[in-house]
């Protein structure tokens, strides 16, 4: 395995971590809940994915600390948020 694709692993883990880590505080202090969903080399992004159940959409404020941490590991990365699609409360009352 080459040098760069071993240092990606590592960096991939420890994203991984650090999502875990700072999904709980999003959760504890925001109540809106994420998961590590991807990594895409090629735009350099680590993409969480927002619960359907989160009671809170996840906002990029609320992922500020993430995204530092995740820039400590290597200043080009950044985070993206995929959102579930919900259905709104008006349409359940129907």
């Amino acid at each position: 395995m080459s040098k760069k694709k071993s240092r990606a692993k590592k960096d991939l883990e420890v994203m991984k971590t650090l999502v875990e880590e700072e999904s709980l505080a999003c959760y504890t202090e925001h109540d809106a809940e994420y998961h590590f969903d991807s990594f895409s080399r090629d735009v350099a992004t680590l993409y969480i994915r927002e619960h359907v159940d989160s009671v809170n959409p996840v906002e990029y404020e609320m992922i500020e600390r993430l995204q530092e941490m995740v820039r400590a590991v290597n200043p080009r990365y950044r985070v993206g948020i995929i959102y579930e699609e919900r259905a709104d409360e008006d349409e359940d009352e129907e």
